[in-house]
Formats: C-alpha cells, structure tokens, sequence
C-alpha cells in the first residue's frame, strides 16, 4: 500500500499558498517531507479519496500536551485537516470531523479536541458550526491557539 506521503505534502503546501494569499499564516513553519512520513508510518495521517484523487487530509492523534493540559478525559484531537480547494464546499470537512468522532467514540474517548489559529475568524466560525466549543486560547511558540472540544455522546 503507498504511503501517501508526497500527495499529503503537496496538499499542505496547496493550503499554506492559499492561506497566506489571503493574510492567513496557519501554518508559518513547513513541516519537512522527513517528519510528514514518520507521521503517515506511525498512522496518524487519514486520507480521504474521491476516486484516484486525494482530497483531503486529517491527522487523528490521542494525546496532544502541547497545546492541551495534561487531563483524565480521554478524547481524540484533530490537526491538519485539509480540504483541496476544487474540493472545498461539498461536506467533506463535515464528513472527516465526524469520521474523526466515529473513531474517538470506538476509542471511548469523551472528546473529540481540536486548535486553530485564533486569529482565523472563517476556520473558528466554522468549528463552532460543527457544534465544538471554544474552551479557551493558548499561546506555544507564537503561535495563538483557540482551543475548541466537542463533548462526544455515546450510543
């Protein structure tokens, strides 16, 4: 099975052109191609396919201290979650977030967790309309996070 690691590369580097033609600075610091396919090896990257085409891409990890505290509620927190422009306005977003929520609550997770850059008023409204709920903003090297959670309910 291919590991995806180009196609995830150029993906994140469509999106970082694309924000920053708009004054939108995600993601400042490239992530090496190196460090992109340690992360496809150790299964954190999800990609998402219409036919033959990647169009799209999630990281789904179970810990993440850096931009949360450490605590005893389990939950799954979502990064890189990208959407290729021509694909952009179909759901697909919508769909991997729940996807995301699907495999938290296979886990027994409680939440399902996620940052983005608190100056990003488009990508904050657009959390808050998939029903998360800012719990707060924290700064890690210059980098302001709003902190956003979806508490989970089990079936």
């Amino acid at each position: 099975m291919p590991s995806h690691s180009n196609d995830i590369s150029m993906l994140i580097q469509e999106a970082t052109r694309w924000l920053a033609s708009r004054s939108i600075a995600q993601w400042e610091t490239p992530w090496s191609d190196e460090w992109i396919a340690w992360k496809v090896e150790i299964g954190e990257f999800y990609c998402v396919f219409e036919g033959d085409v990647m169009v799209g891409v999630v990281r789904l990890i179970w810990s993440d201290t850096e931009m949360w505290d450490e605590s005893a509620d389990s939950a799954g927190y979502v990064h890189t979650l990208i959407v290729r422009r021509d694909f952009t306005g179909h759901g697909i977003g919508r769909v991997v977030l729940g996807w995301a929520e699907e495999q938290c609550l296979r886990r027994g997770a409680e939440y399902l967790r996620l940052d983005c850059r608190a100056s990003n008023p488009e990508l904050n409204r657009y959390y808050v309309e998939q029903g998360f709920v800012a719990c707060g903003e924290k700064t890690v090297d210059g980098y302001c996070g709003r902190l956003y959670q979806k508490r989970l309910v089990i079936p």
